[in-house]
C-alpha cells in the first residue's frame, strides 16, 4: 500500500506526532497528483487547519475541498511571508517626534496604523492654530481621506478599520464629553456617521508599563467595535473609576438591551487594570486586572456589553516559583467562533524564560464547566528574547514577538488527547519552536514591532526623528486604475514585491534560512515519515491494543513476501 493510500486516521497520527509542520504539508501536495489528492481532502484540510491554526478566521466556516485547502494556504503562506521576507506589498514612512508636551493628548505626534483590517489604514495628524487635520490612507490603494476638525477640547483620536473616533471633553476633570465617529475608509468621504454626548469625562489613558509607544498611544484609552464604544469614566477621589459602554444602537431581539450608556459595577483602578479587550459580535467584553497586593493575583473578567453586568472571572495561574513576581506580560482574545477565551501570559524573569518556557497560553470556554486548556511556548535558546522585554502574542497564527524578534511555534496541539489539560508540564503540551526571526537593534535605536492578521508594522527612532515600515502578509491585492494618475496625493505610493534575493525590508535576519518557493524535498519528508511510522509499528508491537493502526496491518496481505515499508512507499 502507498503512502497516499494511508487511512486518515494514520495521516492525523504522524500530525500529532509534530514530524509534519504547516508548510511541510503544504509541500507533500506538490510531489505528484496522487500525493495533492491525498493531502487535499475534506477531512484532512479541516484537521490541518484545526491542528495548526485553530484561532485564525480562516478555520471557521470551511466549505468543499476546494475551499477547504485554499483557507489553510492563505493562513500558512502569511507564515511563509514572513520567515522569507516576502511581502506583498510594502509602505514607508518617515516622521519627526515633537518635543515632549505637558498635555495628556498630542494629536501633532500620533500616528496609528491598522494592521487587522484586509485594506489596512494609516492615520496621522496636522496641528493648526485652531484646528487638526487628520488624514488617513489607504494601505493598499493609497487613497487619502482628510478631516479638519477644531482643536479646542479635542482629548483623543482613534482609529479601526478606517473609522475614525474623536473624542471631546470640556472639563478634563468633570465632563461632559463628546463622541463623533467619522467615516473614513476607502471610498468614504470623512462625514460623521454617529455622535453622541455623556455627562461623563472620559479617561484619556496613562503611560507607563512600558505600554506607551511614542507615536501617541496610550494605555486604557477608548476602544471601539461596529457595536459599541468603551472607555473609563473619570477618577474618583479614591483613584477608582467604572467602565462605561455606549451603544451606538439597540441590538435587534431577542437581547433585551437598549441603545446609550451602560455603566458596569465593576470598580476598577488603573493602577490596577491591565487592558480591555471588546468582542466582534457587540455582547461581551474582557477585562484584564492584576492585584499585587492579593498573592500578584491576575484574573479576566467577563463583562456582558448589553448590561454591563460581570458574568465570569478566570484566574491565570504560573508556577509557584514565578507567582509572586510582579513584572508579567498579560493579553486575552476572543476565539474567531467566540465561544472561547484566548489567554496569553509571560513572567518577565531570567529563571523563567531560560528555564524552557516563553511563554503560556490558557484557552477557555465562555459557556460550561471545565475544558479548560494550558499549553506552554518553549523559549530560545541563549537567552534570545531579554528578561525584561515585553512580549507580544498573535493568536491567529502562533506567533510570539517583542521589539527584537519573531518567534513561530509549530502547533499548541489542542486536539492531542496525550497533551492533558495541561495543568502539569509534558513533551505533548510543551509547544516546540518552528522558527525564529531575531534583529539585533542598535543601541541607539528604539526599534518597536507589531503583526496584526494582514500586516506587520516595524517602527524605528533615532532621536528626534524615525521611520515606520508597514508590509502585507496577506494575498496580495492590486491597487485600482487611478493609483498612479498624475497630480494625485496618491503619486508617492510604489508597490513593490519582494522576491527571495532581496534583502529584508524590516531588517530581520533568520536563525535558519528556509527552501526556495515551491521546493519539495520529497526523500527527506519520506525519510521523516519513515521514521515516525518505524515509531508506530514498535508502539503497536508493545501494546496488545488495537485500533486503526493494528487493524490495517491485519488487513495486509500475508502471501506477500516484501517487507511492510516496501509495500508502504512505492513510488510509482
Amino acid at each position: 500500500m502507498s503512502l497516499t493510500k494511508l487511512p486518515p486516521g494514520l495521516l492525523q497520527i504522524i500530525v500529532f506526532a509534530g514530524q509534519l509542520s504547516a508548510s511541510d504539508v503544504a509541500s507533500l501536495c506538490l510531489v505528484s497528483r496522487a500525493w495533492n489528492q491525498a493531502f487535499t481532502s475534506i477531512d484532512f484540510c479541516r484537521f490541518c487547519l484545526s491542528h495548526f491554526f485553530p484561532f485564525a478566521p480562516e478555520t471557521c466556516g470551511t466549505g468543499e475541498a476546494g475551499t477547504t485547502m485554499g483557507s489553510f494556504n492563505r493562513v500558512q503562506q502569511k507564515l511563509r511571508r514572513l520567515r522569507r521576507r516576502q511581502w506583498t506589498s510594502r509602505r514607508e514612512f518617515s516622521f519627526t517626534l515633537d518635543p515632549v508636551s505637558d498635555d495628556r493628548f498630542s494629536p501633532g505626534d500620533l500616528r496609528l496604523v491598522d494592521l487587522d483590517s484586509d485594506k489596512g489604514y494609516y492615520l496621522t495628524a496636522e496641528l493648526d492654530i485652531a484646528a487638526v487635520r487628520i488624514i488617513v490612507k489607504s494601505l493598499v490603494s493609497g487613497q487619502q481621506v482628510s478631516v479638519t476638525v477644531p482643536r479646542e477640547g479635542l482629548n483623543g483620536i482613534h482609529m479601526n478599520g478606517g473609522k475614525v473616533l474623536l473624542v471631546y471633553d470640556r472639563d478634563r476633570n468633570r465632563g461632559p464629553s463628546l463622541f463623533v465617529l467619522a467615516d473614513c475608509r476607502e471610498g468614504g468621504d470623512g462625514r460623521t456617521i454617529w455622535s453622541a454626548s455623556v455627562t461623563t469625562s472620559v479617561f484619556p489613558g496613562i503611560t507607563g508599563l512600558a505600554s506607551t509607544a511614542a507615536d501617541g498611544r496610550r494605555r486604557l484609552q477608548p476602544l471601539f467595535n461596529d457595536h459599541y464604544v468603551v472607555f473609563l469614566n473619570g477618577l474618583r477621589e479614591d483613584g477608582t473609576s467604572s467602565i462605561m459602554i455606549l451603544r451606538f444602537k439597540a441590538p435587534s431581539p431577542p437581547e433585551l438591551a437598549s441603545a446609550g450608556l451602560h455603566i458596569s459595577p465593576l470598580r476598577i483602578s488603573p493602577r490596577t487594570l491591565i487592558s480591555i479587550r471588546p468582542d466582534t459580535l457587540g455582547k461581551h467584553l474582557l477585562v484584564a486586572e492584576r492585584f499585587p497586593h492579593r498573592d500578584n493575583l491576575h484574573r479576566i473578567v467577563l463583562v456582558n456589553a448589553l448590561s454591563g453586568e460581570s458574568l465570569r472571572a478566570y484566574h491565570f495561574d504560573v508556577s509557584p516559583l514565578f507567582s509572586l513576581i510582579p513584572e508579567r506580560d498579560m493579553d486575552m482574545f476572543f476565539a474567531p467562533n467566540q465561544h472561547e477565551i484566548i489567554i496569553y501570559g509571560s513572567v518577565r524573569n531570567r529563571e523563567y524564560r531560560q528555564g524552557g518556557v516563553i511563554g503560556q497560553v490558557m484557552v477557555v470556554k465562555i459557556w460550561g464547566s471545565g475544558g479548560t486548556k494550558i499549553r506552554y511556548l518553549r523559549a530560545p535558546a541563549d537567552g534570545a528574547v531579554p528578561d525584561t522585554a515585553e512580549t507580544k502574542y498573535c493568536p491567529e497564527l502562533g506567533l510570539v514577538w517583542h521589539g527584537g524578534g519573531i518567534i513561530a511555534f509549530n502547533s499548541l496541539n489542542l486536539l492531542s488527547p496525550t497533551a492533558g489539560s495541561g495543568e502539569f508540564l509534558n513533551p505533548h503540551n510543551l509547544c516546540p519552536i518552528l522558527w525564529t526571526s531575531m534583529r539585533p537593534a542598535p543601541a541607539e535605536s528604539r526599534t518597536k514591532l507589531c503583526i496584526g492578521k494582514s500586516w506587520i508594522c516595524a517602527e524605528f527612532a533615532t532621536g528626534s526623528s524615525g521611520s515606520l515600515e508597514v508590509c502585507r502578509i496577506a494575498e496580495p491585492q492590486l491597487p485600482r486604475s487611478h493609483y498612479s494618475q498624475s497630480g494625485s496625493l496618491r503619486n508617492s505610493w510604489i508597490l513593490e514585491t519582494t522576491t527571495s534575493g532581496n534583502s529584508s525590508v524590516l531588517g530581520f535576519e533568520m536563525a535558519e534560512e528556509p527552501p526556495r518557493a515551491l521546493q519539495v524535498d520529497a526523500r527527506q519528508l519520506a525519510a521523516r515519515l519513515r521514521e515516525e511510522l518505524e515509531k508506530l509499528e514498535e508502539r503497536e508491537e508493545r501494546s496488545s491494543g488495537g485500533g486503526e493502526w493494528s487493524g490495517w496491518r491485519r488487513g495486509v496481505n500475508r502471501d506477500d513476501k516484501r517487507t511492510w515499508k516496501e509495500r508502504l512507499f512505492i513510488w510509482k
